[in-house]
């Protein structure tokens, strides 16, 4: 507690190493009660289209317009969607993200109960440049996307998969609301020209507390 307050002590201030350590402890011991929550489209290997810029439909630089199932983004992406050919782990087809471009969601059906633990994993590399990449959990609310829990990190050359923890009792409001997840793109706009991320096999678990 050297150097913090009250408030302060206690958080989350372990080094990486010790909080990659932590989280899989905690994942051992929960792992009995864990259950699957149902994502759509999780590694994009829907529609079988071709390459698609543009999660809507949008059809972006000649691209086919068709919508990607399960994805979306709050405005027309510039060069961000689905191809093959780029180090999938689940499938022929991973997603793409360009630094800039909107951020890509989903809301799933699941309700977020009292007592939930939730674990979001994403399977993600550096395509182009890019170096990082953030991950979100939120709450629907009124069609307001809420952020529960986010995490970023650094991006490989080498598909990689990240995890991000949430617990429901760290946000009450949370409870009896819909959860969806956030991804994007999150290195500098500042950077030296423009940047890529691969993504793939996204997965969300639910495990209850007793």
């Amino acid at each position: 507690a050297s150097g913090k307050n009250s408030e302060g002590t206690g958080m989350m201030d372990l080094t990486d190493e010790g909080q990659q350590i932590f989280l899989n402890a905690v994942e051992y011991m929960l792992l009995a009660d864990s259950a699957p929550v149902a994502v759509v489209n999780p590694s994009f290997e829907d529609p079988n289209a071709g390459k698609i810029k543009g999660w809507n439909g949008e059809g972006v630089a000649g691209t086919p317009a068709v919508d990607i199932p399960g994805w979306a983004s709050d405005g027309a992406a510039a060069d961000s969607g689905v191809e093959q050919g780029w180090g999938a782990t689940d499938g022929t087809w991973s997603g793409f993200i360009m630094n800039g471009d909107p951020f890509v969601y989903q809301l799933t059906g699941y309700v977020v109960q009292a007592g939930d633990v939730l674990n979001l994993k994403v399977d993600a590399k550096n395509n182009w440049a890019a170096t990082k990449f953030l991950m979100t959990l939120y709450y629907d609310e009124a069609g307001a996307r809420m952020p529960l829990a986010t995490r970023e990190v650094d991006l490989t050359d080498a598909m990689q998969t990240f995890s991000l923890w949430f617990s429901a009792a760290a946000a009450p409001d949370c409870v009896g609301k819909q959860l969806g997840i956030e991804l994007a793109n999150s290195s500098s706009p500042d950077a030296p020209g423009t940047t890529w991320m691969g993504l793939d096999r996204v997965g969300l678990s639910v495990y209850r507390a007793e």
